[in-house]
């Protein structure tokens, strides 16, 4: 829900106004709607739900709640659609497409700048354009657990003095306050109903401004539950919680049964978590493959702790204010010079192989060693046998050298 809060008689905002007024006539027709249309442990027993692993629990949640707000978005947009607009004619209503199909050609950068840090935010493109929206927003709206309400000139309260935005729009007719936030009408119990918003003040008892969400149901019951005071077991809480918040007793505990669910899940989380801290400090020097790690462009994706193993064995460092992406830099520059020297004497140790080999080539084709004689050999020589061993040919080269076989040399003297 956004409230605009603008001039009633401002021309130019009149068809916003009569747009917001038509859609809201034909969502506001004393119906409700129905939001559990999917639930995410739908046919499955109490124990395989404890049985369930992280993964699946998560991805279990996470499609009932895409598939029900899809759900309770078509069923807003066949509301809207064809219904009677402002102007005589007939509204149109369309729901947003999932979010691999929409289009947002910053979101990545805006999504960065939410994430930042505030001393980092000033590092992402785009952020003194996010800044300014940032600001602006600080400065004239209030946000509470369901709706967003801007109100000109609320910089001046904040502030001291108006915005450059405010101080070149002055109000086009009479000034605007903030809507109060609906109280409960006790007089109308059992039935629950709300003071009308003429009855209703913008401060509380002592005269101090109301806060956020006061009587809002929702941030009430996450208070209470956070704080150890509500379950879905303790009925006489939630019967005393439905009175003072006129609130169904059954949407009391429906919505708690679901903080009790979030808490399951956070708590198999830190469970993992834990493990998987107590895995890591127990790992060696000697369980990582560095070179591996080096190659694929791993290293930064280690841990502190994990390169501080690598520091220490190799005596590198001992600085503990190091950054992280120091110690990166220290760590991948130390792998790579010595896969670089390895490398490289690899390359010389075959460069000297292929020396060695081409000198023999080289002698074994040297002309020097034609034969030129054989020694022993007579016109009466017959077929070999162990009684003319001692006619073994010998070869002998121009250079006079005595060249042998494996016969002359096993059996002659």
């Amino acid at each position: 829900m956004t409230r605009l809060h603008l001039a009633m008689v401002d021309s130019s905002y009149n068809e916003v106004e009569s747009t917001n007024a038509a859609v809201g006539n034909t969502l506001v027709d004393g119906g409700g709607i129905k939001w559990d249309h999917h639930s995410p442990f739908e046919g499955l027993s109490e124990e395989e739900i404890q049985q369930l692993s992280l993964d699946e629990y998560s991805t279990r949640m996470e499609n009932a709640m895409e598939s029900n707000a899809f759900r309770v978005a078509t069923d807003l947009a066949c509301r809207v659609d064809d219904a009677p607009g402002p102007g005589g004619d007939f509204m149109k209503a369309h729901v947003t497409p999932k979010q691999d199909r929409q289009f947002f050609f910053d979101k990545a950068y805006l999504d960065r700048f939410v994430a930042a840090s505030k001393s980092q935010k000033t590092a992402v493109p785009g952020h003194a354009y996010y800044m300014k929206l940032q600001q602006f927003i600080d400065n004239h709206y209030e946000i509470g657990d369901l709706f967003m309400e801007y109100l000109k000139f609320d910089c001046k309260e904040r502030l001291g003095h108006c915005c450059d935005f405010c101080c070149d729009r002055d109000w086009v007719s009479y000034p605007l306050q903030r809507i109060p936030r609906p109280l409960p009408d006790y007089t109308k119990l059992p039935n629950y109903h709300y003071l009308l918003v003429k009855n209703v003040s913008l401060l509380d008892s002592q005269g101090n401004p109301r806060k956020i969400d006061d009587y809002q149901p929702r941030v009430q019951i996450r208070r209470l539950f956070e704080a150890g005071e509500m379950s879905s077991a303790n009925l006489d809480k939630v019967s005393e919680f439905s009175k003072k918040y006129i609130v169904p007793e059954k949407a009391v505990v429906d919505y708690i049964t679901h903080l009790e669910t979030l808490k399951t899940v956070r708590l198999k989380k830190q469970k993992e978590r834990n493990q998987a801290h107590v895995v890591e400090q127990s790992r060696e020097y000697d369980s990582f493959d560095w070179n591996a790690l080096y190659n694929t462009g791993e290293i930064r994706k280690l841990k502190v702790c994990d390169l501080d193993k690598y520091l220490l064995k190799h005596k590198l460092s001992s600085e503990s204010k190091m950054l992280k992406k120091d110690k990166v830099k220290i760590v991948e520059a130390h792998i790579g010079q010595k896969l670089c020297q390895t490398t490289l004497e690899g390359f010389h140790r075959q460069d000297n192989t292929n020396e060695v080999v081409e000198d023999e080539e080289k002698e074994d084709n040297d002309p020097e060693d034609a034969v030129i004689g054989v020694l022993g050999e007579t016109e009466e020589s017959g077929s070999e046998s162990d009684s003319d061993i001692e006619n073994e040919l010998f070869l002998v080269s121009r250079s006079g050298r005595q060249c042998t076989t494996w016969k002359s040399r096993n059996y002659v003297d």
